[in-house]
């Protein structure tokens, strides 16, 4: 793989270096015989860049998909504001303005970016009857990192765990847990399901932010001995800084269009482990038919899906301490 990566270094804004780029893939091209498919990832953050970016590349044919394709991979977060979002691609905004073209569906197609499906692999997963308040007593969707922010506080103070990872991450997993069952796994249907969802859930009112969130900033101490820095002594963060590096939220109570079943959504910097995984808690049974152990007594089941550090899946229920003995 190493032998394949090649360096070409120019002003982004100046065209003359993408007709450079495009001489060096047509003759690695040339020199491989592959196929000629590509991804683009403008690393950059500020929207302007990245439309720059892909003009510059449709205007040298690096965006022409004939018999073979190409990609865009936009790093997080996108956009700052739904403004920008929109118009980096009104697709993107859960209701994008519709008097404005967007730079990037002006030269690619929706149907790059790439898409997963393993959900409704399943009957639990895909039945929407199994998906309501009914069964589902909430949701848990937990990111937790044990790394700070690692010389990335000038971004981080911009961004924060809201727009860092809440927003874009946790979002598109709590989506795809509570979409219906889309008609084809095209990125159209995908997203028109994802969307329902991202739209049924209420913005919550200030009064209500209080109630259903906590935010927080990690301070010094010690991880395996070694001494780290408190958030705001971090290199380019500001002393007085208030830019949370915690939060936890509760979304979609009695709103989100899975049933009013409440999704707790928590992320955060300098936790005790690291670890990404959605846990969903199912109700008790109304009664127990056999046995001795009371209801009471009975740990909720539930479903866990591990994403990081390693995929997994696995079921947990068991008796309480109380009726075990």
């Amino acid at each position: 793989m190493a032998s394949r990566l090649y360096y070409v270094g120019f002003d982004f804004e100046q065209a003359e270096g993408y007709g450079w780029l495009s001489d060096m893939l047509e003759g690695r091209r040339g020199a491989t015989q592959d196929a000629g498919e590509r991804a683009v990832l403008p690393r950059r953050r500020r929207p302007t860049v990245f439309s720059t970016i892909v003009k510059q590349c449709a205007a040298k044919g690096l965006a022409d998909e004939t018999g073979h394709w190409r990609r865009f991979i936009v790093e997080k977060p996108f956009g700052h504001d739904l403004d920008s979002a929109t118009y980096l691609e009104p697709r993107a905004a859960i209701r994008p303005r519709r008097d404005r073209r967007s730079t990037a569906s002006t030269t690619t197609s929706e149907r790059r970016p790439s898409r997963t499906s393993s959900r409704f692999a399943s009957r639990t997963g895909s039945s929407s009857r199994c998906g309501t308040a009914a069964y589902i007593e909430h949701v848990q969707i937990t990111v937790a990192e044990t790394l700070g922010v690692e010389g990335r506080g000038g971004y981080y103070e911009s961004a924060g765990v809201l727009r860092d990872m809440i927003q874009n991450h946790m979002f598109q997993l709590l989506s795809l847990v509570a979409m219906e069952p889309p008609w084809s796994f095209d990125a159209a249907p995908v997203r028109d399901e994802k969307v329902k969802v991202l739209n049924a859930i209420r913005p919550m009112q200030p009064e209500e932010i209080l109630q259903r969130t906590v935010r927080g900033q990690y301070g010094e101490g010690f991880i395996e001995g070694q001494k780290l820095l408190a958030y705001r002594a971090e290199p380019s963060v500001a002393p007085t800084s208030s830019t949370e590096t915690l939060r936890r939220a509760e979304a979609g109570r009695g709103q989100l269009a899975v049933g009013g079943v409440p999704f707790y959504l928590r992320s955060g910097k300098r936790l005790a482990k690291q670890v990404t995984e959605i846990v969903i808690q199912f109700r008790k049974p109304p009664l127990l038919a056999f046995g001795k152990i009371q209801i009471q007594d009975l740990e909720p089941n539930r479903l866990i899906l591990s994403i990081q550090p390693e995929e997994d899946q696995r079921s947990r229920s068991k008796p309480s301490a109380r009726a075990r003995r």
